[in-house]
């Protein structure tokens, strides 16, 4: 079902999914996407036993756009609120995929506590790890960071971070992208070249909880074991590998997304769960 939450002025729309539960799974989709994205693996039978939100974050979707800067940490700290509330001291996991991780990373300097993180297609940055040296030359993701770019260049994007497109899916992220409100991708731009954002693989490392980390085999836009090196508690002691799939591995494998991120929680937290 559909649902909605008021953050400082902004109204932020959600799905979710198996209200009762008592552990949610919070989604945070990539820039210029939507909590749409999302619906395959929120769906998946293999988290049945979970609650699910997936977030339109804010100028996304439905969502509203934002009084304060676009910046990372001013996005997550709208993001940290809505969290904090909707969970309401119960358990909770953050799963985020490719701009969605850097939300997810700079939540924690917000006195959210998870048990855990699911990192997809991550670009998080941090110390050495800065956004020139994780990203391989000549990708298409600039126009996600202009407000009003050619469709043939937004198209161009699409299909070097998604491995597995077809016009109906085109379609849809054509419409998702169109639908981002004025301000959002030069702010965000703009916020970056300022380096206003964390270090937030010190947030991660100082959270002291395992991160697993999933990138496309056929990943064209961030290198996808940048994070192998990082000090980082990986879950399984490597980035997760996935084959055929591009940046946007929740697109092109939910199946293999929901399965993992299940084995994830129980291999993890079910004895804190139970």
């Amino acid at each position: 079902m559909d649902g909605s939450i008021r953050i400082n002025q902004t109204t932020l729309f959600y799905t979710e999914r198996n209200p009762a539960a008592g552990t949610t799974i919070f989604f945070f989709h990539g820039n210029s996407s939507s909590r749409h994205t999302w619906k395959k693996i929120v769906e998946d039978n293999s988290l049945r036993d979970y609650r699910t939100v997936a977030f339109d974050l804010p100028a996304h979707g439905r969502s509203e756009a934002m009084h304060t800067s676009y910046s990372l940490p001013n996005i997550a700290a709208i993001m940290a609120e809505a969290v904090s509330k909707l969970a309401d001291g119960k358990p909770l996991i953050l799963v985020g995929a490719s701009i969605g991780t850097n939300i997810v990373a700079e939540i924690l300097n917000y006195q959210v506590h998870p048990l855990g993180v699911v990192l997809i297609g991550p670009c998080i940055v941090g110390g050495y790890i800065m956004f020139d040296a994780i990203a391989y030359p000549d990708t298409k993701v600039g126009v996600c960071f202009i407000d009003d770019p050619d469709e043939s260049e937004i198209e161009a994007m699409f299909r070097q971070v998604v491995n597995r497109i077809d016009d109906t899916m085109l379609n849809g992220f054509l419409r998702d992208f169109n639908r981002v409100k004025d301000g959002f991708r030069s702010g965000l731009s703009r916020t970056l070249a300022e380096n206003d954002y964390s270090d937030e693989i010190a947030l991660l490392k100082k959270a002291g909880i395992p991160i697993s980390v999933i990138a496309g085999a056929a990943e064209e836009l961030i290198i996808p074991d940048y994070l192998d090196d990082a000090g980082l508690n990986l879950w399984g002691n490597a980035t997760h590998k996935i084959d055929h799939a591009g940046h946007w591995v929740h697109i092109d494998a939910p199946e293999y997304i929901g399965g993992l991120l299940y084995r994830y929680i129980e291999d993890r937290f079910r004895d804190i769960l139970s």
